[in-house]
């Protein structure tokens, strides 16, 4: 510290230099405690979404598998066939166009969900094979002969059922990466929120040290010194010795008025002190 800087210091009162003081304490808590809730909020917030992506990717993977149950080989390819040769145990159209139904309408409501440009190919790929199975049974009805359905079986339904399988898969595996991407993001995030909490708390703590001591260094300079010196004085001339300075009695701040004080009262008992000196010399002369 230079002495112009000091300069400046020791012109500033004692009351006003507590003020700076506690002001400069008030900032650094106000930037630690804002600082921690910024980031607590933003690790808040990523759980949040976080929480909604699994939300949302769980009911995706409700649906998906609910097309894999209503679309799948058992649940439509087989009771088509069995339709299609006239079998003793086939199931009527209704099943069928039920189960169609069914999956139509998780289809629908999976788009209302936020796709990618890969979901929304896949779920077209899906409603292109429900309008295919309904047509091919309405032309199965005006066919003459077992034969020819069951031809269309294996010529339409088989190859329609591989590009649905395809499809379903294809969904499956955007959700795993979808999935992947998200856990990647998320730990990302939460990285770098604990790295930047932890580099701003540790710049907040390392700022609240400087504070503190420097603040520290200037009180014991401003304060504690002068006020060392002063009570030096006093007890000097308590001890009778008053031709001892009385440091800071030039500034005009709480030090001075302390200063001038002490500096009135040596003054007064150097005073006495002289007169008593005259008096006692005068009274020798007197009884002599």
């Amino acid at each position: 510290m230079n002495f112009e800087t000091m300069s400046i210091f020791g012109k500033i009162k004692i009351q006003t230099f507590g003020r700076l003081g506690v002001f400069a304490l008030v900032a650094t808590t106000v930037l630690v405690l804002g600082t921690t809730f910024l980031s607590v909020r933003e690790v808040r917030s990523i759980e949040q979404n976080w929480a909604s992506y699994k939300t949302l990717i769980s009911y995706k993977l409700e649906l998906l598998n609910g097309l894999q149950q209503d679309l799948g080989y058992a649940a439509v390819i087989e009771p088509m066939q069995r339709y299609a040769r006239r079998a003793p145990d086939a199931t009527s159209t209704t099943v069928i166009t039920t189960n169609l139904a069914a999956a139509e309408a998780k289809i629908e409501r999976y788009r209302r969900t936020e796709i990618s440009a890969e979901e929304d190919k896949a779920l077209t790929v899906l409603q292109g094979s429900i309008n295919l199975y309904r047509r091919e049974l309405q032309r199965w009805e005006s066919l003459d002969t077992i034969d020819a359905a069951s031809h269309a079986v294996d010529q339409t339904i088989l190859i329609e059922h591989t590009q649905t399988t395809t499809a379903l898969q294809t969904l499956h595996m955007s959700l795993t990466e979808s999935h992947d991407r998200a856990t990647e993001h998320v730990t990302e995030a939460t990285k770098k929120t604990q790295w930047i909490m932890g580099t701003l708390g540790g710049s907040a703590a390392l700022l609240l040290g400087i504070v503190v001591s420097l603040f520290s260094g200037l009180f014991r300079w401003r304060i504690i010194e002068p006020l060392t010196q002063l009570s030096c004085a006093m007890q000097t001339i308590a001890a009778g010795q008053y031709a001892v300075g009385v440091p800071y009695a030039d500034q005009d701040d709480e030090l001075g008025d302390i200063s001038r004080t002490v500096t009135t009262y040596r003054d007064i008992a150097l005073a006495r002190e002289k007169a008593e000196k005259k008096w006692r010399a005068l009274a020798e002369e007197l009884t002599q």
